[in-house]
């Protein structure tokens, strides 16, 4: 290569390298940026140094609501409804635990779903049941059946924005994100076209907070977006700096002849994420930092500290349970929701040394049997 064509090529490359730098500086812009580094993650907390204090709802266990695996969890003014994935219902409780009642329309008639998908509850408390077969079926708030809805796009996740617009997580070849008019039975908008490289599931793509809902791409840049009818805002940017994920780095490989995408080892993914009007509350997964355990991110958006915990740095003593809460659900006064299995958390109890603790939460589930429905456990953040 003459000196002419090396300066070119030279040139060619900066130049390629400016735009790629361009375009990932005008990708990670946002409205609040927070800083994940490699040193922050290796500090053990109690579970009393992030949570002040923490209200136990055991569930009541009835004949007619046996739960067998909670997998989400939504708490109103006046009811916790919760989602069995094992019998594949819906039970509703008042907020004291007690049961109310259950929604059960399985089957392949126009008002009954063959695969329980996932729930919403709407601000005017209706229940809305999304089956993975593009139906969507509206229960009133006492569980008497109101509607049912042929949706004209796949779709395996659903959050309401109002008593007019739901949110979608697009599924199959459809845009990752979809607004639909339940009124008017029209899609208002979508954003993010179908792209291969991001068609992975991750556990949950959206999140509501009182009227916000939020949105994490899979195998993307660590941006959380908060949906309107009209775009996607940029609203948090988790910035992990080398460990950021771009299209560029996936890796792609085939699996029975179908291309398949994943990050790499040291790249970071984002898993779930909830925000209240004083925290952001997030949890992500690094293979090459923590294998398959995740770690969990309580932000303060007062101070802007923040304390990351994994399970070889988390100690609960507050219910005594070995695992750390996977806390992404937060009711409207900012406290955050989880869910025991009753033996899991009685198991525990008896294994913890600090017997006066012991007592006082052994009182307040002293009616508590092993195989009794699970205990939901209300947490509210300490200020730091």
């Amino acid at each position: 290569m003459n000196k002419f064509k090396e300066i070119c090529f030279i040139l060619a490359l900066a130049s390629l390298f400016a735009c790629c730098n361009s375009e990932r500086n005008q990708q990670i812009t946002a409205e609040n940026v927070i800083k994940i580094d490699d040193s922050e993650l290796v500090t053990h907390y109690k579970a009393s140094d992030i949570f002040e204090d923490l209200t136990l709802i055991p569930l009541e266990t009835h004949d007619s609501c046996l739960i067998g695996y909670i997998s989400k969890t939504e708490i109103t003014d006046d009811a916790i409804y919760t989602m069995d994935v094992k019998s594949k219902l819906i039970f509703a409780f008042n907020r004291e635990g007690k049961f109310r009642f259950q929604i059960s329309n399985r089957g392949q008639g126009p008002n009954e779903y063959i695969r329980l998908a996932d729930f919403t509850v709407m601000k005017n408390g209706d229940v809305l049941i999304l089956d993975e077969y593009r139906k969507l079926i509206r229960f009133r708030s006492d569980g008497t059946h109101v509607k049912s809805y042929r949706l004209p796009f796949g779709s395996d996740a659903v959050e309401s924005l109002n008593d007019t617009l739901l949110v979608f997580n697009g599924s199959g070849r459809d845009d990752n994100v979809i607004v639909w008019d339940i009124c008017k039975e029209v899609t208002v908008n979508s954003f993010f076209e179908f792209d291969i490289k991001h068609a992975r599931r991750i556990f949950k793509p959206l999140t509501r907070y009182r009227e916000s809902v939020y949105f994490i791409r899979p195998l993307s840049l660590p941006m959380i977006y908060n949906v309107t009818s009209e775009k996607l805002e940029n609203k948090w940017f988790l910035d992990f700096g080398k460990r950021n994920t771009y299209d560029d780095k996936l890796v792609a490989s085939k699996i029975e002849g179908v291309e398949m995408f994943a990050i790499p080892p040291d790249a970071v993914m984002i898993d779930e994420f909830t925000e209240t009007d004083d925290y952001v509350i997030f949890s992500f997964l690094c293979d090459e930092l923590n294998g398959p355990s995740a770690y969990f991110v309580y932000y303060s958006k007062k101070t802007g500290n923040k304390k990351i915990v994994s399970s070889e740095l988390f100690d609960d003593d507050l219910t005594f349970h070995k695992y750390i809460p996977c806390i992404m659900t937060a009711t409207s006064s900012g406290q955050l929701v989880y869910t025991f299995t009753a033996f899991m958390l009685l198991e525990n109890i008896e294994k913890y040394d600090k017997q006066d603790d012991v007592q006082v939460l052994k009182n307040k589930l002293k009616d508590l049997n092993e195989y009794d429905n699970p205990v939901v456990v209300l947490y509210s953040l300490k200020d730091f």
